[in-house]
């Protein structure tokens, strides 16, 4: 669990995305065009893109959106009590 981690602030959702789910994530964003090859990883960036140079984020630069796979995710991460981020 979370509070075994010694993680302040991290919560655990176990099965939060089901396996199908998953499986159609990985589906759908693996056919994406858009991936960039930075810090020797693939990668994309949905709302704001990590900037590697800085370790964080310009919060003034938003890109793309969340893709449809994706948002309804983070829709339902944004419907959980234990995420008050208003940013997010």
């Amino acid at each position: 669990d979370a509070e075994s981690l010694g993680v302040p602030g991290l919560h655990l959702f176990p099965n939060f995305v089901s396996e199908a789910e998953e499986e159609g994530l990985l589906r759908d964003l693996q056919q994406r065009e858009d991936w960039q090859n930075l810090a020797r990883r693939r990668v994309l960036h949905f709302g704001f893109e990590f900037d590697y140079s800085i370790r964080g984020v310009h919060p003034d630069k938003e890109i793309t959106p969340f893709p449809a796979c994706v948002q309804a995710v983070a829709d339902r991460v944004k419907g959980l009590r234990e995420v008050t981020n208003e940013s997010f």
